[in-house]
């Protein structure tokens, strides 16, 4: 560390005590940061862009938006399916990994946490969930909340990076984390100017969550405390954002 600090004099290390999950380090690093925007990339990538210019740093700061995420490769080149997209099926969310299709494609999430966010709307977001150590519903929930409260999360074809070992892989089944995802972004129904979670979506919870009546009870109604306190954040519910993204790639 002490080379390391020597050849990057302006730069700052941060060493963790004990583990952390991905968006608890970025949390930590988002707090330290001095900076308007915050550039996330871990070791195993390199920045492919023929550098960046002026003007797209200008562009950045002109979008205001929550998170700009690259074009990604890996290490043979190939163009990864990194945009995110929500879709129903059979009344249950599916999310599809996609390929960009242009400039500004939107994605849920950021494909593994890579991409330049605004330090102030992911302050004010909240940032990532740390009681959430799965990093697939760590990142969805991340996403789903920024969409739901009116942020955007969107892919600039001007900012390329590749991997230069084997792509990470992700498990996506739902498992115990899932509970929380389904409780902070499905589960509350937007009214008007504002959300809740109705008293009734209950009885959907316990046929996912199973196991004793009073701990999915007792988990319920902590979520129904946390809708109800950033009730006015929302601008919309989750089947209207699925709706509105599928109207808009059509």
């Amino acid at each position: 560390m002490e080379s390391l600090v020597g050849r990057y004099p302006r730069s700052r290390f941060l060493l963790l005590s004990e583990r952390a999950s991905p968006g608890e380090m970025l949390n930590i690093g988002m707090r330290e940061s001095s900076g308007s925007f915050v550039f996330v990339l871990w070791s195993d990538m390199r920045l492919s862009t023929q550098g960046l210019s002026s003007r797209f740093f200008e562009r950045i700061a002109e979008q205001d938006i929550l998170c700009q995420a690259p074009f990604l490769s890996a290490r043979s080149g190939e163009s990864l399916p990194s945009a995110a997209a929500p879709a129903l099926q059979r009344a249950s969310l599916k999310v599809l990994s996609l390929p960009p299709a242009r400039d500004g494609t939107r994605s849920l999430f950021p494909f593994d946490y890579c991409g330049i966010y605004s330090r102030e709307k992911f302050v004010l977001l909240g940032g990532f969930d740390a009681t959430l150590e799965s990093a697939y519903w760590q990142k969805l929930d991340f996403g789903f909340r920024a969409w739901l409260w009116g942020e955007e999360i969107r892919l600039a074809q001007a900012l390329k990076v590749n991997y230069v070992d084997d792509v990470p892989s992700e498990d996506s089944t739902p498992d115990e984390y899932y509970k929380w995802f389904w409780l902070k972004n499905l589960a509350p129904v937007f009214r008007g100017d504002s959300s809740v979670i109705p008293r009734s979506r209950f009885w959907a919870y316990l046929r996912r969550r199973q196991g004793s009546p009073f701990a999915a009870y007792s988990e319920f109604r902590s979520a129904r405390d946390w809708v109800r306190l950033n009730k006015y954040r929302f601008r919309q519910g989750a089947a209207s954002l699925v709706d509105l993204w599928e109207d808009e790639s059509a």
